[in-house]
């Protein structure tokens, strides 16, 4: 293709929706994965209450940061590290 001021703006338009379109699937699929970790941190909080753990999800979901109490101590962590901890005491408790 020769260049052309028609075929350069062509070109521009086109990366630019390839652009939005990648934009758009990231985003969605950050979005799916935040749905997906909320509920896994729901789940791992209900499975852990009996070995005296509690977590706010409420706070999570609203304030982004989760409050866990276990052993009189409060941690204060973000969603990512919330799961991480959660799944290290399931698997802790499995080990004993």
């Amino acid at each position: 293709m020769d260049w052309s001021p028609r075929n350069e703006v062509k070109a521009v338009m086109q990366n630019s929706i390839e652009k939005e379109f990648v934009q758009d699937s990231l985003a969605m699929l950050i979005e799916k994965r935040d749905r997906w970790l909320v509920a896994q941190i729901r789940q791992l909080s209900i499975a852990v209450l009996d070995q005296g753990s509690f977590t706010c999800t409420a706070c999570g979901e609203v304030s982004g940061a989760y409050i866990i109490t276990r052993n009189q101590e409060t941690l204060r962590l973000s969603a990512p590290e919330t799961y991480a901890y959660l799944q290290f005491l399931l698997s802790d408790t499995e080990q004993i």
